[in-house]
């Protein structure tokens, strides 16, 4: 066998072929790399092992077509046939260089590993994972092209035949999806090789899935064997089912077939029977509940239930994103003995929404009910945060299932949210992804337009996001009315500014009387790694003090304070008033002026760093201790927006639920935070971005292609 391997191995680079895939593949790695990591200024390598599962695919079978298909056009399976070795060893052998082949071509997705961990920080056991899951489906695949290229003595047939076999496996997902028949199209989704290969690029390391592979490797490297050893004895192409050898290998490929199956199922059902089978390689847990979680549940004073609209193989089957929710699901009922789960086929229950006439329900959503009858639904797309790609694709980029649901059974269970209203009435600012972060985390929002006369007694807090016209005086007087609260302070106004905004003079007054100005202009920011995605007006801003910033669960995370205008604090101390800065941008901060000429540049800013981004302004009742309202003033409305509030890689939902919880005095909190299936910022200058994108998808591709043709060249002269 090491013979064989040895002359298959050289066999590759003897000929451009091995070249050609080997840079191809690199080519591939290269770019995806660029165009998701480089470009896109993400650490997390999930993308890029995605999509190379369709590059190895359709790659695998130029590596394969002409294993076994030349030497039986060259007649040199003579000699393999008429020589000692054992058929199981020659087709071994060619079988294990098609796969040290392969492992080279992988070498470049080990280099962007290698890139990633220089410049950020690589999650390596993920890493590990995603490599296991691409080597495995690349060895499966070299026995499905090996097979093929037995069967033919034509390399092209031999290679059309693997791509339309990788078609194939691309397109069982999809039938599986239009199949109205449940065992059939559960079955299909057993076989799916992107099934199996995405919990790899998730960060599941699972039993079932590793046996999966290597178990249908094993086989198809048995059917060539097979058809090697009937072709040596009979010198027939095919495997005939008839008595005598035929019929031997007929029982013998049907018995490895079964043998297969059952292996699979034993491993399922094993997998499903005991999850400590399945590993979960993820940094932040995605798979486990987090202590502050498991400490909420382990002291619920109420039952309840989380009941999943959907049967559980329908949900858990649609996608590994699903699957990682439904697990969550399965720890939430292991936490506590108070929590059940149960499963309810939604399709086939039509009046089961009846019950519920205040509920807009569908398939797959999640219904927490407590004893009494208090309800939240939480809907299947909550579960997950999205981006949108540059085509306008959406894409996964964390779960929030561990979030969603521990907000719904806090909603359940809980006495009484806190009421916060948004004002209306002066084209303020749309911020609906910042209601909805509130509204997932038991606050109850509202619109309110001051016009319409005094804000309720029970509201807590209160927001103006970015008005572009001005308050009047008596709807100033009824904010002062609110924070005052009939002597009792203890509320809350939150004002976020924005470049856009005309001057509001009235309502700069009230901010003033408060101590703190804000100012015309735009921040920018000029160092390149503290901005994102190369925009300056995207600036990063510190935290100023500990007492807030000190309660993230990762304080390592930047807070994102976008097209923002300067603040200055214009006292420290004054008449029961105290000001002081939350979060400030950094010496590198500038000011752009809303007069400035196209000709501005960084270096013409009158205004330069620091500043501050955010200020808490206090105001302690002479009369009672303790007494205090408080006015938070923010120069970026676009802090609250989907890109800040909904992206785990920034602090923004975080910090600002902890200020807020804070400030209104709320003690049942659970402090989460969406689970992240991306990675960090690389924040590379455009130039390194560029150089590395050239390195990997030009140069070192030209250059073992250069290689390859020099070398044919060299051996047609020879």
């Amino acid at each position: 066998m090491t013979a064989v391997l040895k002359r298959e191995f050289r066999a590759c680079f003897h000929t451009p072929l091995g070249y050609v895939f080997i840079g191809a593949y690199w080519l591939f790695t290269g770019f995806f790399f660029f165009n998701y990591n480089l470009y896109g200024n993400s650490s997390d390598l999930r993308l890029l092992f995605s999509v190379l599962f369709t590059v190895t695919l359709f790659l695998i079978p130029l590596l394969t077509m002409r294993l076994l298909s030349e030497d039986r056009k060259m007649k040199t399976d003579m000699i393999y046939r008429m020589s000692p070795v054992s058929g199981a060893a020659v087709i071994a052998g060619k079988y294990l260089a098609a796969v040290c082949v392969y492992l080279l071509a992988m070498s470049g997705v080990l280099a962007a590993a290698l890139v990633v961990e220089a410049v950020s920080e690589a999650e390596w056991p993920v890493i590990i994972g995603h490599f296991t899951g691409l080597f495995l489906l690349g060895a499966v695949l070299s026995a499905i092209g090996l097979f093929i290229s037995s069967m033919t003595e034509n390399q092209i047939i031999a290679a059309i035949g693997g791509c339309c076999v990788g078609f194939l496996l691309m397109l069982l997902d999809g039938i599986a999806m239009i199949i109205s028949e449940n065992s059939l199209a559960g079955a299909l989704k057993v076989l799916s090789f992107r099934t199996r290969y995405e919990y790899f690029t998730l960060g599941i390391l699972g039993i079932d899935h590793i046996v999966f592979f290597v178990s249908f490797a094993a086989f198809f490297v048995f059917l060539t064997v097979t058809r090697f050893e009937k072709g040596r004895r009979s010198g027939m192409a095919g495997i005939t089912f008839p008595g005598g050898s035929g019929g031997r290998n007929a029982a013998s490929i049907l018995f490895a077939a079964a043998f297969v199956c059952l292996l699979n199922g034993v491993f399922l059902l094993l997998a499903q029977r005991f999850p400590a089978l399945s590993i979960d390689l993820t940094s932040g847990k995605l798979f486990k509940l987090s202590e502050q979680t498991t400490a909420f549940t382990g002291n619920l004073r109420k039952d309840v239930t989380i009941q999943v609209l959907a049967r559980e193989e329908t949900f858990a089957g649609t996608s590994p994103y699903n699957a990682q929710a439904n697990e969550v699901f399965k720890q939430f009922e292991k936490s506590s003995p108070r929590i059940s789960l149960t499963y309810m086929d939604y399709v086939r229950n039509p009046g089961f929404a009846a019950s519920y006439p205040g509920l807009v329900m569908k398939h797959g959503d999640v219904l927490v009910t407590a004893a009494g009858g208090r309800h939240s639904l939480v809907k299947t797309e909550e579960l997950f945060n999205y981006a949108r790609g540059r085509q306008g694709e959406l894409s996964i980029m964390s779960s929030r299932a561990e979030e969603a649901v521990c907000a719904a059974i806090l909603s359940v269970t809980s006495d009484r949210p806190v009421r916060a209203a948004f004002i209306a009435g002066h084209a303020e600012y749309t911020a609906d992804a910042f209601a909805a972060l509130l509204g997932r985390n038991n606050y109850e929002t509202f619109s309110w337009n001051l016009v319409r006369g005094r804000i309720d007694p029970e509201t807590d807090i209160v927001f103006a996001i970015a008005p572009r016209e001005d308050f009047t005086a008596e709807e100033l007087e009824r904010l002062d009315e609110f924070l005052i609260n009939g002597g009792d302070y203890g509320r809350t106004f939150f004002y976020c500014a924005d470049p856009s905004q005309p001057s509001l003079e009235k309502i700069a007054v009230f901010l003033q009387e408060w101590g703190v100005l804000v100012e015309d202009g735009a921040v920018f920011e000029t160092d390149e790694t503290r901005v994102y995605n190369y925009q300056p007006f995207y600036a990063v801003a510190d935290y100023a003090e500990e007492e807030y910033a000190g309660q993230l669960l990762t304080a390592a995370k930047p807070m994102l304070a976008p097209v923002s205008r300067p603040l200055r604090i214009l006292f420290d101390y004054r008449n029961n008033y105290s000001v002081k800065p939350l979060l400030e941008f950094g010496l590198s901060a500038g000011v752009r002026p809303p007069d400035a000429p196209e000709t501005f540049t960084a270096d013409d800013a009158a205004i330069r760093g620091p500043f501050p981004a955010l200020t808490l302004s206090r105001y302690l009742a002479t009369a009672g201790a303790g007494k205090v309202s408080r006015v938070l003033v923010s120069g970026s409305a676009a802090m609250l927006d989907t890109l800040t509030v909904d992206n785990p890689a920034f602090a923004n939902a975080e910090y600002l639920l902890n200020l807020l919880n804070r400030l209104s005095g709320r003690q049942d909190i659970v402090p989460l935070r969406p689970k992240s299936f991306t990675g960090r910022g690389l924040n590379l200058p455009r130039f390194t971005v560029n150089m590395l994108g050239a390195i990997f998808i030009f140069l070192v591709p030209a250059v073992i292609l250069a290689a390859g043709l020099v070398i044919w060249i060299k051996r047609r002269r020879a």
